[in-house]
């Protein structure tokens, strides 16, 4: 497994996760002015994303998932969206893929990105 830094820019950070030199795993962090999940999701995917939580702040399906932090805003007013996409990974799991943007937003919620 090896990961590389894809895009290293004042508004968005991209990498990619590779399984025996194959791409399986996307995730980003981006900078952008406040809008829903769902609406950040559309610059990233064109394929339907079927769940969201109660609280709007996280959508997902079987292998993708978008989230919006909380208390995390730059110098611009802009709010950090996460986002997770196993493009390509055969497996799908909703469940699985909820779980892990809600851990990789609250992770980057308490990372050097949010204060």
């Amino acid at each position: 497994m090896s990961t590389e830094v894809t895009v290293a820019s004042a508004k968005a950070t991209r990498c990619a996760v590779s399984v025996d030199g194959k791409r399986v795993v996307y995730t980003a962090q981006e900078w952008w002015n406040d809008m829903s999940v769902l609406e950040f999701a559309k610059g990233l995917t064109l394929d339907k994303v079927g769940h969201q939580t109660e609280d709007g702040r996280f959508a997902y399906s079987g292998t993708q998932a978008f989230g919006k932090a909380e208390g995390c805003r730059n110098s611009r007013g802009q709010i950090l969206y996460t986002a997770v996409l196993a493009t390509g990974s055969e497996h799908s799991d909703a469940a699985a893929m909820k779980q892990l943007i809600t851990e990789y937003t609250k992770a980057v919620q308490r990372s050097d990105v949010c204060h």
